[in-house]
């Protein structure tokens, strides 16, 4: 797992993102691996900061540590990076409460993939993102179809006994 992770720091951008998908497939086993894959969301290539918060959101729980900089990545410049991170945001699940208010901002993004993702990821965190249902009810009006069943998919796992939904 060592020797993945240095390859992070590699030259070659397909070694580093190469490097990162393995880590990713490696799930919670890549736990120690966490703070390498941290400093990766802030590579220069877009698709290798979407491989590392892919993988983080793979290993799971055990990337908690990641939530905060995930938050941070939610709001990158590119599209694809935004919804690997709030992606990854729901593989941590209810460890990754901290970034509910990034996910509730993010289900105004520009790109209906990310509000999708941001919705889905919401719900995944589970009834500890409660405070998104406001935010979960106005995107089930939302004008893409991905966006409003990842809303319905969200609200009902946090709990629809919390929601007043109209």
């Amino acid at each position: 797992m060592w020797a993945l992770a240095a390859r992070l720091k590699d030259g070659s951008i397909a070694v580093r993102r190469g490097a990162a998908c393995a880590l990713g497939k490696m799930g919670p086993k890549a736990g120690e691996a966490v703070p390498a894959l941290i400093e990766t969301l802030q590579d220069i290539d877009r698709d290798i900061r979407v491989a590392a918060a892919s993988s983080l959101g793979d290993i799971g729980p055990a990337a908690s540590t990641a939530v905060p900089h995930l938050g941070r990545a939610v709001k990158d410049a590119e599209a694809a990076v935004r919804r690997s991170a709030a992606s990854a945001l729901g593989g941590i699940g209810p460890a990754a409460k901290a970034a509910v208010p990034d996910l509730i901002e993010a289900l105004k993004d520009k790109d209906e993939y990310t509000r999708s993702s941001a919705a889905e990821a919401l719900g995944r965190i589970g009834p500890v993102a409660s405070t998104a249902i406001p935010g979960l009810i106005a995107a089930l009006q939302d004008e893409s179809v991905w966006v409003r069943r990842s809303a319905a998919y969200a609200l009902a796992e946090i709990g629809l006994a919390q929601a007043q939904v109209p």
